[in-house]
Parts: C-alpha cells; structure tokens; sequence
C-alpha cells in the first residue's frame, strides 16, 4: 500500500517537471508562444526601414507577421501585410537576385495567388550554382523555356 502511494506521487511529480521542462525549453529556444504583433503600422514608413523579419503564421499564431527595424533608433515595427506599400517592400525584397526576378502571379481562373521566379539566361554565368538553380526550370516545357543546350 505505501509503495503504491510513492509510485503514483513520484509519477505526479515526474509529470509535472516534464510539463514545467518542456514550457521553459520553447523559450529558451527562442519559440514565441503568442504573436508578436499586437498592433500594425500600415502608413508607408519605406526610408525608414534597415531590415525586414517576415514571421509565417504558425502553430503560436494565425496571422505572417511582418517586422520591420528602423535604421536610427533600432525600433521593432510591425508592417500590416495588406497595406499596398508593405506588399511592395516585400516583393522586392524576395526579387533580388543576380539574374533572376520574382514576381506575384495570380492565376485567372482561380484567382490563387504565387510566386514566379524568372530567369534571364542571358545574364547566366556558367558557374556552377547559376546552373543548379536554372536547371528545374529548364526542364519545363514551356515556349519561355530554352533547350539545356542552348545554355553559354
């Protein structure tokens, strides 16, 4: 009988230091547990800005937080994600590359919205990672699409 009462007391108390360990590891880790963003700015704030962080929602919160650090005071900002100018930030942001633009496409019969990365094979150098990178897309069947031999 008093052998039982030991095993379910240190089993509760197993239990609990599990509960209380696992909580205290996610912030440690640096896991948010709620969203950041309580509140967004949604007036065009641009000049301002020296980085932008983009937070996907996730299992602590519904909604892609975007956060913008401003270059003089090194103040956090929240950006509304559905203000014009914040979309227009982002896109450039995801667009830059050496020889490639992204662009946001909407597909006409039902209206989904993605990405499109295009690639000017021009500009190609014939290093390995430009290749690599060219290279799914090539194999497309497209009329935008070059043979792989038509590659410098």
């Amino acid at each position: 009988m008093m052998s039982s009462r030991i095993f379910v007391a240190s089993s509760i108390v197993l239990l609990a230091f599990l509960a209380i360990s696992e909580g205290m590891s996610l912030r440690s880790l640096g896991v948010e547990q709620h969203c950041r963003c309580i509140m967004t700015e949604s007036k065009p704030i641009g000049r301002h800005i020296a980085k932008v962080e983009i937070i996907p929602r996730n299992s602590h919160c519904e909604e892609t937080e975007i956060i913008a650090t401003l270059k003089v005071s090194g103040q956090e900002v929240c950006l509304d994600p559905e203000a014009p100018w914040v979309k227009r930030v982002i896109e450039k942001i995801v667009s830059k590359g050496a020889f490639s633009v992204v662009r946001r496409c909407v597909k006409i019969s039902s209206g989904q919205e993605y990405a499109a990365k295009i690639i000017n094979t021009k500009k190609l150098s014939a290093r390995g990672a430009d290749l690599c990178e060219a290279d799914p897309v090539l194999h497309i069947r497209h009329c935008n699409c070059k043979p792989r031999a038509w590659l410098p």
